[in-house]
């Protein structure tokens, strides 16, 4: 009964307010985060460090807090500017702390003026160090040197380094020049666009709160100096707030002040205001508790305006089938305090406010709106809402389509309850008796192992009067003397009828074979019911067979013995083939290209005996064949070859001889100083075919050359050889590409494509490259034919 009660209280606990989409904010500082601030802050009391001294200071004073101790933390301040080895941060951080306080005595002006001067007039300022002496000449109220010159050293200090951290240390300083610090505006865009998305809510730049911070209240300080807005979009001012707004469980003084200076700035600029949205009530209504309630407030909790909003819940819908139950319907002031929970979900027991308001203030945040209206069936629910003012606020984001989940309960009731038992074999009718929730069965129910106990009933909800079904029906028989237990499910069938039937005979093991008196609970639960309960139905006497005890170790002793070793047995590897096989397979594989270094070794033999010519003879060899003989021409033994060098030498002049198998065709010699490139082989292609066609006659001459370099593909392109055999057909072009798709696919199945479905596409591929090239190959053996 304890894991029910607790499983029932997590179910109701779980549902709270959460918004999915990227322009809405959920949440906001509550007095649970201020207070949980405040203590981190106050870690710096110990007076250790001059940083979280100083962060804690100005932390303070943005929760509206009294500092603690105030004349020992001054007299701690002033000690450290007066150290000898004080640097421009040293200095922000006293004249920082010592303006934020108020109330302390003197520092030593003259000196810290004298510092932070030489560090605005030396030309090799680091930006951080600008940030920290212009920063600290403004707290003592003295001037920053002459204007122009910081903007230059700043700009060169940004040539060098322009860090997401440069930058937001150059908009805080270009905020305190005025007009003058126009020149850092343009910079603004230049961060913003390095923003990290995450989850399409939230926005951060890379290096976290701290960073984050800096930028974004360093860029709205300086529009609000130069009077422009901020090139930061209201979507981007609300995803920035919500990354501010999930960091409130920061643990440094540092993230505690910088968290909560970007959230002031947010809140109590011209440009932007964030509207939070959150549910100011349970996330769960009934009859019983009909009605919604909102806060629309800032990031701090505070109410947008002294005038009442309008707020409207835009629609209802179901989750799961998207069903709309609500639309355009009116939230209305609360008048009175309302049940005000944390974002938690644990109301406060003290009989205070957990938001810190005043009960005015809190009625000025708070509406509400009766969901029950429209009788809407149990279930979750999305409720988009929307707020805005009676006089229209340009600088309102954030208010428009918040998304609010919330639960629509119901209560259950029981009817038809019947139990009794029926024989194990049904030979006979069941014997079952009525009753009604919440009483209790007075004659227990008899059952033997011989028979089976069963229950049947119906839940209908309350509210529509419809039969239902929940997550949880149990039923529990608990033995009155020892309290053993055990629990079975209820399940319904077609008709949302629940039925439980268990035959003592089967089920003797499971109870231990200890018959006797047995109390039988029903439990029925379920996370949209407002009444789940659990009803004692009757009492049940179970008679179990006379059972032997075995002689076998009971399950207690077994709990504690020794286990067996389990012992992994993995499978054994494949048996291999002989080596004979392997080896054999090896060679044959590599046959063909054996074959093909075989072949090109000799294929480079001079033949014994050239063919007479013949009569009447129009073919030509092929032009490769040409230049290979070309090569044993330039000795006088025909049969030694040699190998000309790859660079011309001054005293030589380059020949060119044509010849086929009849001989010489053209022989040409190169004029000194000339280059061989595309015009100067064209003029040689020329003469070879003049020559060809006086010689032999030929009336159509067709050379072909297969390793021409590009100016030599470009001569034989422009004078049309080659180009014009290749036949334009649909089976000539579909075979090349079917030859590129297949060259295409076996690429792409290297890379992604698992072997089956590579063989599916090359099944497509293949069947087309296979006809077209048939095709082909018979228009050109008829060719051949022919001629």
């Amino acid at each position: 009964m304890k894991f029910f009660s607790v499983t029932l209280l997590l179910l109701f606990g779980v549902i709270v307010c959460v918004s999915d989409g990227a322009t809405t904010t959920a949440s906001y500082l509550s007095t649970s985060d201020r207070t949980r601030l405040k203590q981190v802050l106050s870690t710096a009391w110990e007076l250790k460090d001059l940083p979280a001294v100083h962060y804690a200071v100005l932390g303070y004073k943005h929760l509206g807090e009294a500092v603690p101790k105030p004349q020992d933390v001054c007299k701690f301040i002033i000690d450290n500017s007066a150290s000898s080895s004080a640097t421009p941060e040293l200095l922000y951080y006293v004249t920082s702390a010592w303006k934020a306080l108020g109330s302390c005595g003197n520092l030593p002006v003259a000196n810290i003026v004298k510092t932070l001067g030489e560090v605005v007039e030396r030309e090799t300022s680091t930006v951080p160090d600008l940030f920290y002496a212009v920063q600290a000449l403004n707290n003592v109220g003295q001037k920053k040197g002459d204007a122009a010159k910081l903007i230059k050293t700043l700009q060169g200090a940004l040539k060098k380094d322009d860090s997401l951290l440069n930058l937001g240390y150059s908009f805080h300083i270009a905020a305190q020049l005025g007009t003058d610090g126009t020149f850092a505006f343009d910079r603004i865009e230049d961060a913003i666009v390095q923003a990290d998305e995450v989850d399409s809510r939230f926005l951060q730049f890379e290096g976290g709160l701290s960073i984050t911070a800096l930028l974004v209240s360093g860029a709205y300080k300086l529009a609000d100096t130069v009077n422009k807005p901020p090139p930061i979009t209201g979507d981007q001012a609300v995803k920035f707030a919500n990354y501010f707004l999930s960091r409130r469980s920061v643990q440094t003084a540092k993230g505690a002040y910088s968290l909560l200076d970007v959230v002031n700035t947010l809140t109590n600029n011209k440009f932007h205001l964030p509207v939070a949205i959150t549910l100011a009530s349970q996330a769960a209504v009934s009859l019983e508790q009909p009605r919604v309630s909102v806060r629309i407030s800032d990031l701090l909790g505070r109410p947008l305006s002294a005038d009442p909003l309008t707020v409207t819940a835009e629609s209802a819908t179901r989750v799961g089938d998207e069903v709309v139950v609500l639309s355009k319907k009116k939230f209305e002031p609360t008048t009175g305090i309302p049940s005000i929970l944390e974002p938690s979900g644990i109301s406060r027991s003290d009989g205070k406010r957990p938001d810190g308001l005043t009960s005015s203030v809190a009625c000025r945040t708070v509406y509400s709106v009766n969901l029950m209206e429209t009788k809407p069936e149990r279930g979750l629910y999305k409720l988009s809402v929307s707020a805005a003012l009676a006089k229209p606020d340009p600088r309102l984001v954030g208010n428009v389509g918040a998304s609010l989940t919330v639960k629509v309960m119901c209560a259950v009731g029981v009817e038809n309850v019947e139990i009794g038992t029926v024989d194990a074999d049904q030979t006979t009718q069941a014997k079952l008796s009525k009753i009604t929730y919440p009483n209790k069965l007075t004659v227990p129910v008899e059952a033997d192992s011989l028979q089976k106990l069963i229950m049947k009933f119906s839940l209908k909800d309350k509210s529509t009067g419809k039969l239902m079904t929940v997550h949880q029906a149990f039923v529990k028989l608990q033995n009155t003397v020892t309290n053993q237990e055990i629990v079975f499910v209820a399940e319904p069938d077609s008709a949302k009828v629940y039925k439980f039937d268990i035959d003592v005979g089967s089920k003797a093991s499971e109870f231990g074979h200890l018959s006797g008196l047995y109390s039988m609970e029903l439990i029925v639960g379920d996370a949209v019911l407002s009444n789940s309960f659990a009803w004692k139905v009757a009492d049940v006497n179970l008679k179990f067979a006379e059972h032997t005890a075995s002689s076998s170790v009971s399950k207690d002793q077994y709990l504690y013995a020794p286990k067996p070793e389990i012992k992994h047995l993995f499978r054994e590897p494949e048996r291999r083939p002989p080596a004979v096989v392997s080896n054999l397979f090896t060679g044959l594989v590599c046959v063909p290209l054996l074959l093909l270094l075989a072949l090109c070794l000799l294929g480079g033999e001079e033949p014994e005996r050239w063919p007479e010519r013949r009569e009447n003879d129009d073919m030509l060899g092929p032009l490769t064949v040409l230049h290979y003989r070309r090569a044993y021409l330039s000795g006088r033994n025909r049969n030694c070859k040699r190998k000309f060098k790859v660079t011309q030498s001054a005293k030589k002049v380059l020949v060119t001889v044509f010849y086929d198998l009849h001989g010489v065709l053209l022989v040409e010699f190169l004029t000194q100083g000339t280059t061989v490139n595309a015009a100067s082989y064209e003029r040689t292609l020329v003469k070879l075919l003049c020559a060809l066609h006086d010689k032999c006659n030929a009336a159509k001459v067709e050379p072909f050359h297969d390793n021409a370099r590009l100016h030599v593909v470009a001569s034989w392109a422009k004078l049309g050889v080659n180009i014009s055999n290749f036949p334009l057909s649909i089976s000539a072009i579909g075979f090349h590409l079917g030859l590129g798709g297949i060259f295409t696919l076996f690429g792409i199945f290297w890379l992604q494509l698992n072997m089956f479905q590579t063989i599916k596409y090359l099944f497509g591929i293949g069947i087309v490259t296979f006809l077209c090239g048939n095709k082909l190959l018979a228009k050109i053996a008829s060719e051949r034919k022919q001629h």
